[in-house]
């Protein structure tokens, strides 16, 4: 049996295809207005913004609170390594690794792409005055979890603040650059 799909117009064997479950949504009025005056983001980028997730969805959420002026603040992101004494760490450890760091920093958003873990979160002006310490705070958790697994390694902390007028893309490509 084939498929011929309606959006690309390509031919496909139902066995390479990939199911996924399709919702169907009402829109109400509230729904309607919330989408209309930016109510729906903020509330996503809130929802969003708290935990783990997979780095492609971390830069969107990076975007989207850059979008989201509303709140305040500017964007801060620690960018470290981790990585055992021997080798690289497998997907069992870099997943309860990450549990850990969401426990430590609950309201921060955290992500890692290969060895490099990403650690955003938000500054104010108030915050902006405390940057030394709240990234020694931040050092010291991270030593914390160290103890706790002895073989790892954290290394190469980097932070970095968003520039004022500086661009969401600019940022993303500073802390996503390699130099390490």
């Amino acid at each position: 049996m084939k498929v011929l799909c309606a959006d690309c117009g390509q031919i496909h064997k139902t066995e390479s295809l990939i199911p996924y479950d399709i919702e169907e949504f009402e829109f109400t009025k509230e729904g309607i207005e919330a989408i209309c005056n930016n109510k729906a983001l903020i509330t996503l980028n809130k929802d969003l913004w708290s935990g783990y997730s997979d780095f492609s969805s971390y830069l969107t959420q990076l975007r989207l609170f850059a979008l989201t002026e509303a709140q305040g603040g500017i964007l801060g992101t620690l960018r470290f390594q981790i990585a055992t004494e021997t080798s690289s760490l497998s997907e069992v450890q870099r997943t309860l690794i990450a549990q850990r760091l969401h426990e430590l920093f609950p309201h921060f958003n955290l992500s890692n792409q290969g060895e490099n873990f990403y650690l955003s979160f938000r500054m104010d002006e108030e915050t902006e005055k405390f940057q030394t310490a709240i990234e020694q705070q931040i050092r010291g958790q991270l030593e914390q979890l160290q103890t706790e697994w002895p073989s790892v390694k954290m290394s190469e902390f980097t932070v970095f603040i968003q520039e004022e007028d500086e661009n969401i893309e600019t940022y993303i490509q500073r802390l996503t650059r390699i130099e390490m």
